[in-house]
């Protein structure tokens, strides 16, 4: 081989190892449960936004929202 072959094999060997350090450091879907608690019977509405998806609940209280996901707001 020569000295250019050599090169492109190198720098797509590092270029490989960018993209799989980058795959390994994403974030893992976690389950994140809320307890709502306060007045009995209280109506409740809100939105929340898991992984840049807004989702809408509405509910009586006491209540519990789970959500699986990578990112939360």
């Amino acid at each position: 081989m020569n000295k250019r072959n050599v090169t492109l094999i190198a720098i797509l060997i590092l270029l490989l190892a960018a993209a799989l350090g980058v795959w390994l450091r994403r974030p893992v879907p976690a389950i994140m449960r809320l307890n709502l608690t306060g007045t009995p019977g209280l109506k409740i509405s809100g939105t929340l936004v898991a992984d840049g998806i807004a989702r809408e609940f509405s509910d009586v209280l006491p209540t519990n929202v789970t959500v699986e996901a990578r990112m939360f707001e």
